[in-house]
């Protein structure tokens, strides 16, 4: 069974670092450190919804560490912690996985190098990891919000101009660029579209116009933002995979 290994003592973990564990632990092939980043970068969507239906609770780094609820906001989230046994409970049931506390078998001059190098390497992504987890947060945030407003706010002297090329429509004040691309590309993975970068960037598969549609805009101002998207998400697993080669 697979298996999340904690040094003896542990009482909680980082919620920032869940994904890295569970990453190690669910992609044990020593030698594909670049599989096991993007592994954990995947897992950052799925963790969030956990917290968000109730499946993994999160609490306060703070003394006492009261449970936070499902809503709690996105910083308070990134800084909090998960109790040992709820994240024993939330393993078990949902990913299959144990997780251990003390009972880290002694390990092999080779297994001490291959641990500090990937300490090394997790030290160098950190900022990478962190503004994909971000972006991800940031798009499911923005989509939590828009499902749970009940009156829509009143429209803004620039709601009633014309919108022009990619800007229309706005999702929210505080959406970046950035955000609104990662959004649309989100939303042609959930309508089942195969996004495979490579192929996708050299011609979208069908099924994009009516995604598009969906959002009220042009199929080509879609296809523009989504590309974008992809393009920066194969540019995030090209460096990590570079400063996979330096660390090794």
């Amino acid at each position: 069974m697979k298996s999340i290994n904690l040094p003896a003592g542990t009482t909680h973990v980082p919620f920032n670092d869940l994904d890295r564990l569970i990453a190690i632990a669910e992609t044990p092939n020593e030698s594909s450190l670049s599989e096991r980043m993007e592994h954990a970068w995947a897992l950052a969507s799925p963790l969030l919804k956990a917290v968000r239906d109730g499946k993994l609770r999160v609490r306060s780094p703070r003394p006492g560490n009261e449970p936070y609820p499902p809503d709690v906001r996105s910083a308070l989230l990134l800084c909090s912690v998960v109790d040992v046994l709820d994240l024993q409970s939330f393993a078990g049931k949902y990913r299959e996985t144990a997780v251990r506390v003390g009972e880290v078998a002694p390990t092999s001059l080779a297994e001490q190098e291959r641990t500090e190098r990937e300490q090394q390497h997790a030290v160098e992504t950190a900022k990478l990891s962190e503004l994909a987890r971000q972006s991800v947060i940031d798009v499911a945030e923005e989509e939590r919000r828009k499902r749970v407003a009940v009156v829509p706010p009143a429209p803004t002297v620039a709601d009633t101009q014309p919108q022009v090329g990619n800007d229309a429509p706005v999702v929210g004040a505080l959406e970046t660029k950035e955000q609104r691309e990662d959004r649309r590309l989100r939303a042609c993975i959930d309508a089942g579209l195969s996004m495979n970068a490579k192929a996708a960037l050299i011609r979208l598969p069908d099924g994009v116009g009516d995604v598009a549609r969906s959002e009220g805009v042009t199929r080509q101002a879609f296809s523009t933002d989504v590309k974008a998207a992809l393009k920066r998400r194969e540019a995030i697993t090209k460096l990590g995979r570079v400063v996979l080669r330096t660390c090794t």
